[in-house]
């Protein structure tokens, strides 16, 4: 990060938002292939999850606030 000046974001942001792109292109795959995008998309989503239960936060309720905020900004959002 230091030497080339690039960061990526913590807190889940990339996993949400690498999800969110997953279920866009899932349409476009077809047969039982759209089931294993789906699934990766689903595993992806086990970070902010944990990070949100670890942080004591509502899962559930804190994953669709960070999907939602994700999906309005265009910004990656973390937990």
């Amino acid at each position: 990060a230091i030497d080339d000046g690039c960061v990526v974001p913590g807190a889940g942001a990339v996993e949400v938002a690498l999800a969110e792109a997953l279920i866009k292109y899932k349409p476009s795959v077809k047969g039982r292939a759209q089931l294993g995008v789906q699934a990766f998309a689903d595993a992806l989503l086990i970070i902010p999850k944990v990070l949100a239960q670890n942080s004591g936060f509502d899962l559930q309720e804190t994953l669709v606030k960070v999907q939602a905020e994700h999906s309005e900004s265009g910004q990656l959002v973390g937990v």
